[in-house]
């Protein structure tokens, strides 16, 4: 399979407006704070990674990372990088149309991926440029494509980069469904459409507000 997908028909007409949207400094400006909210965080990665290099062998055996093939802006594919929580079981079978294989989560990873500490190594995703802290949140590669094929207007939800967090990931959460996955795309391209500093800070608001609930 490619390691391109070519939406050019899909996206032109969508990206001509988004350039006329989404103002020069408004785009400068959500770089400049995703770098500045990546160097803050860089002491709090290290210090993760630190402690789980030592729990993991007793409690979650197996590699630190996990690497994930994801759909990037324009189609492009990027690695994803977390911290793994699943064990290494079947690991990467899931298909996109299946439901999340929370029973491969283990009891101590359960606890890193509640509180969302999983997601602290996408900075440096965000720092190297594939993602940013607010925007529609990438699936992986291969359900990305399958979607493109068969949810309407999908692929436009990567005229922009892919984000930790989203407006999909605030209003509707995991997609488990096409339903759900159209659902989650018209939420993306909302806030697409809409992008601004003000609701980029909503976003992270609401996603800080949902973790400390959870927590």
């Amino acid at each position: 399979m490619s390691d391109h997908v070519d939406h050019t028909d899909d996206l032109q007409r969508f990206d001509e407006w988004l350039l006329q949207e989404w103002s020069l400094p408004y785009q400068v400006g959500k770089r400049f704070f995703d770098l500045m909210w990546c160097v803050c965080l860089v002491p709090f990665l290290v210090l993760t990674a630190a402690a789980l290099r030592i729990l993991n062998p007793i409690f979650n055996p197996g590699p630190l990372l996990f690497r994930q093939k994801r759909m990037g802006r324009n189609g492009v594919p990027f690695t994803v990088l977390k911290f793994r929580t699943m064990s290494l079981d079947g690991e990467g079978t899931r298909g996109p149309n299946d439901p999340a294989e929370t029973h491969r989560v283990t009891g101590f990873a359960a606890i890193i991926r509640k509180s969302h500490l999983d997601e602290l190594p996408q900075i440096l995703n965000i720092l190297v440029g594939e993602m940013s802290f607010v925007g529609p949140r990438p699936d992986m590669w291969d359900h990305a494509v399958e979607y493109s094929r068969i949810v309407p207007n999908y692929p436009q939800r990567y005229s922009v980069r892919p984000g930790i967090t989203g407006l999909a990931q605030v209003t509707i959460g995991y997609a488990a469904n096409l339903d759900q996955v159209a659902a989650k795309t018209n939420s993306d391209l909302e806030y697409i459409r809409g992008a601004g500093f003000w609701m980029d800070i909503k976003i992270a608001m609401r996603t800080a507000l949902y973790i400390f609930i959870r927590a």
